[in-house]
Formats: C-alpha cells, sequence, structure tokens
C-alpha cells in the first residue's frame, strides 16, 4: 500500500495528496523494526527524492508567478501565485511533520534528500555566488533556470525558519551553510 500510494505524492488533487501524506505519517508511527527497514530503504532512495525535487519544482512555479504578478499580472496570476504558495507550504508542513516524528533514521534520511536535492543548490544557492567558495556546504543552483530571484529565496528562507524552528535535523545544516559561506 505504501510503495503504490507515494507515486502520487504530487498529484494535482489536494484531497489525494493529502489522504497519501495522511497514510505515509500513519506508515512512519508503526513500531515494527522490519517495517521502519523496509520504508527508510524505499523512501530514502525514492520516494524523499521526489518530494525534495517536487518542493524545489514547486519554488520554481513560485518564482515565476511571483515574476509575473510584479510585472502587472492578471487576476488568473494572482490565483497562481496564491495557489502555488500553499502547495509548498503544504509540502514544508508535511516534512515537519516527518521531521518531528520519533524515528530518527527516517528524519535524518529526509533531512538529508531534502537539504542535498532543495535547500542546498536552489534555495542558498539563489543567494549571493551560490555557494561556490571552497570549502562551502552549499552546491550552486545548476544553471540560471534553477535560481530564484532574490526576493523569494529571502521569502523562502524565512518560511523555513518559521516553520522548522524547533527541527534541528534540517536547521541546523542550513544555518552553518549560511554562515559558512565565503565572499
Amino acid at each position: 500500500l505504501y510503495i503504490e500510494a507515494i507515486r502520487f505524492f504530487g498529484h494535482r488533487d489536494q484531497m489525494v495528496r493529502t489522504a497519501i501524506r495522511n497514510l505515509t505519517l500513519q506508515v512512519y508511527n508503526v513500531k515494527d523494526e522490519s517495517m521502519q527497514r523496509f520504508v527508510l530503504k524505499r523512501s530514502w532512495r525514492t520516494y524523499f527524492v521526489h518530494l525534495a525535487c517536487h518542493l524545489r519544482e514547486l519554488w520554481l512555479k513560485l518564482d515565476a508567478a511571483r515574476e509575473r504578478c510584479a510585472a502587472g499580472g492578471s487576476e488568473n496570476d494572482r490565483r497562481a501565485l496564491q495557489e502555488v504558495n500553499e502547495q509548498q507550504n503544504d509540502l514544508l508542513m508535511y516534512i515537519s511533520d516527518v521531521l518531528s516524528m520519533e524515528e530518527v533514521a527516517l528524519r535524518e534520511a529526509l533531512a538529508e534528500r531534502v537539504l542535498q536535492y532543495a535547500f542546498f543548490p536552489v534555495l542558498l544557492g539563489s543567494l549571493g555566488d551560490g555557494g561556490a567558495a571552497s570549502g562551502s556546504l552549499v552546491r550552486p543552483a545548476a544553471g540560471p533556470r534553477d535560481r530564484l530571484s532574490p526576493e523569494c529565496a529571502l521569502f523562502l528562507l524565512h518560511e523555513t525558519f518559521d516553520i522548522f524552528r524547533s527541527t534541528p535535523a534540517l536547521l541546523n545544516p542550513l544555518v552553518a551553510a549560511l554562515l559558512l559561506q565565503r565572499p
């Protein structure tokens, strides 16, 4: 059930996404060691990577919608901006829920994946030089298409600190990357 359900994590229907997220949270709470190993193996290899990449895509859509609105966009553009912001916020809240669970290995696996595939390359990579300096924890965004405007990156960074304020598995590496970037 878990394997089939996670295929629909990014479904266009909000009710489907909510049902999948609720189901995965229920599965993560199962206290069976063999089940936890199975879920961790499957989640770390595929699901968490897909979640991180989906988050990254939502951020890029948010930035594109923000640019359209800033350029005098239509009411449809403003609705699209609000919708994609709600989607990325819902996904951040779900990630926060998973990172708040008791299962340490699951928390660490998810934090590592979202940092590696979304936060470091796109969010922090869009600020300044993208962490290209020697010794930085941050990998630069792959290209201009993967970069956010500074306004959007700062907005999302604020959202991240607000949502994950009591989640050291994500915040500690993020803060370290911000503070250790060299000019």
